[in-house]
């Protein structure tokens, strides 16, 4: 019977060292994110993410705990910082706009708790459009900063034309800009209509789109105002779609356009890149 007992209080001894072991391995948990309230880790981000670093003590409250971040070719920088209760996140953000890998490391009491690498990948934008686009096409990168800017632009473009361009890519950039519009009949309101769900089937929830709405004398005896109706009415079903007010932009600024009612001088076409910069910016 003894024997038994000797046995038996063995395995409960193993068992709760097991226990203790896997509840000592989840004491902790960190991981670095894109932005405050994500709950999983994320691989990279991108330049100017709301990067943020979560540390969560699961059976423990207060306790003392440092982030240090080493940013690419800089030096290593330390934040202390306390948790609240047991299993609360703790959570500091990091600036990331610097291109390349960061090195993240936790640590409390005295010893390391985890280790990470986050890489930061350079903002991507592509513009696709007419000769509005090859207007504002110097002054897109400047207004951008440290974007990457791709563009594809030709005279006469016409939106279905401009869709068909992002289909060929294959890997479409995050953000796309599509100047496109002006040189439609006025009167295909459905086609307009078609190329800006296709564009936006194309891009995705996570992406997102700046278009420009049209300035352009009517056609046939039809104005650009369905047009303008469309994007503005298509805009406010996605979040992810962004009217660049060109029309109002202009209105303002009678003198920057040209004979044609269409096309504007150097300080228009550097004001249009630099309201479409504005809007790519808060995608």
């Amino acid at each position: 019977m003894r024997r038994g007992i000797l046995i038996c209080s063995a395995i409960l001894a193993i068992y709760a060292a097991a226990v203790a072991g896997a509840h000592e391995g989840k004491r902790f948990s960190a991981f670095s994110t894109c932005k405050p309230g994500a709950k999983k880790p994320d691989p990279y981000c991108i330049a100017g993410a709301r990067t943020t670093a979560t540390f969560i003590a699961h059976n423990q409250d207060r306790v003392a705990y440092t982030f240090c971040v080493r940013k690419p070719g800089g030096k290593r920088n330390c934040h202390g910082r306390h948790t609240d209760s047991a299993g609360t996140a703790s959570k500091i953000q990091f600036s990331a706009g610097k291109v390349g890998h960061y090195d993240l490391t936790w640590k409390s009491g005295g010893r390391k708790i985890d280790h990470d690498e986050m890489l930061i990948q350079q903002r991507r934008v592509f513009v696709n459009g007419d000769s509005l686009a090859e207007g504002t096409r110097p002054y897109i990168p400047r207004a951008l900063g440290n974007w990457s800017v791709s563009q594809s632009v030709s005279i006469s473009r016409h939106a279905p034309q401009g869709v068909a361009i992002l289909r060929r890519m294959g890997n479409v950039p995050p953000v796309v800009v599509m100047s496109l519009g002006t040189n439609d009949d006025p009167r295909a309101t459905s086609t307009f209509r078609n190329a800006i769900q296709e564009t936006m089937k194309i891009v995705g929830r996570s992406g997102c789109v700046v278009w420009p709405n049209i300035v352009r004398p009517p056609v046939g005896g039809a104005s650009y105002a369905g047009y303008n109706g469309i994007l503005a009415e298509e805009s406010r079903k996605r979040p992810n779609l962004r009217v660049v007010e060109w029309t109002k932009i202009v209105a303002a600024h009678p003198g920057w356009l040209a004979g044609d009612g269409v096309h504007v001088n150097a300080t228009g076409y550097q004001a249009r890149a630099e309201a479409i910069a504005k809007q790519v910016k808060r995608c």
